[in-house]
């Protein structure tokens, strides 16, 4: 495959990315709920596949980045979704631009919010499923 294959593959699975957050976005979500959190899987997906073809187009190795997710599953389900938001339209003009560096990190920060949130939900579903069999 050609770099500019490649970057037209990454550019479209940033856009598919950004769409399935909008369109999560527009939905008025309860977490823990299944269809919601689908199209949240979705959005993780692309922007997984994403960072993975960048990384392959440009081949140079990227250090691990270290995050804290208790810290991140501990803020508010809606203000995830947004800043992962932020993150995938940022990462947009940055790859578009050829910022790959500062693209990839936008990219990071958007996946690990994505997790924090998909995280939270699972937890919150379960918690759910516990309290009916108390009852």
């Amino acid at each position: 495959m050609e770099k500019e294959e490649i970057e037209a593959r990454v550019k479209n699975l940033i856009l598919l990315a950004l769409q399935s957050l909008e369109k999560a976005r527009n939905l008025d979500f309860q977490i823990g709920e299944r269809n919601f959190e689908s199209k949240i899987w979705y959005s993780f997906m692309y922007v997984e596949a994403s960072i993975a073809l960048v990384k392959a187009a440009n081949n140079k190795d990227y250090p691990k980045a270290q995050y804290n997710v208790r810290a991140l599953i501990q803020k508010e389900p809606s203000s995830l979704l947004l800043d992962a938001y932020r993150s995938v339209a940022k990462s947009v003009t940055l790859f578009s631009s050829g910022g790959i560096d500062s693209c990839i990190s936008e990219l990071r920060n958007a996946r690990n919010n994505l997790r924090a949130f998909l995280i939270a939900s699972r937890k919150k579903r379960i918690d759910s499923r516990e309290a009916k069999f108390v009852r």
